[in-house]
């Protein structure tokens, strides 16, 4: 990081069901690896990642949001003032990708007027022959939540990641951060 050039500071939330793998995503992004053991965010988790993207200085503080519904009040506290957000589906449940329309529900009525960029990651693509969402549904899906007036008719931008692996994480974050540089600053 450049000392010389400001720093933007961008609260970034991570939204999707329980087990799709949001904080797998977090730590692979962090460079933390992979890990088997699987532990429940309860409430939630926040890491700061510090980075140069478009040649600006930026800080990253990812709330990895609680996927359970117990955390559906609590959540929205974290949700204000959020400056993107990651919608996190699994590939291999199809309920998942359905249930961000409430997630996108949930992130607009604590943040009323606000267009907040977004991205959409269908997590788990190393697991192929498990894969039960096709990239039909997802096209369907980002028709129907694209008409909502809470997303102001922008564009949302979407991947196939593998917390396991890797692939995609980094491209679909920095893709989420170009956005909000590209709005906000």
């Amino acid at each position: 990081m450049d000392d010389e050039k400001p720093v933007y500071v961008m609260k970034i939330a991570l939204c999707g069901e329980q087990f799709v793998g949001k904080t797998s995503i977090r730590r692979r992004y962090l460079g933390e690896g992979f890990k088997l053991d699987y532990y429940t965010t309860l409430g939630t988790d926040f890491s700061i990642k510090r980075q140069v993207v478009n040649g600006r200085n930026v800080e990253l503080q990812i709330w990895d949001v609680a996927g359970q519904p117990l955390f559906k009040e609590l959540r929205k506290k974290f949700f204000i003032g959020v400056n993107g957000a990651i919608l996190v589906f699994d590939l291999t449940n199809p309920d998942t990708l359905h249930e961000l329309s409430n997630w996108i529900t949930e992130l607009f009525q604590v943040n009323i007027g606000t267009r907040i960029p977004i991205v959409l990651v269908g997590n788990k693509k190393d697991l192929v022959d498990q894969i039960a969402v096709s990239k039909n549904d997802v096209k369907e899906f980002l028709s129907k939540i694209k008409e909502r007036p809470d997303i102001y008719n922008q564009e949302i931008p979407y991947f196939e990641t593998s917390a396991l692996t890797g692939d995609n994480i980094d491209r679909a974050i920095n893709e989420l951060v170009s956005m909000i540089l590209e709005k906000e600053f």
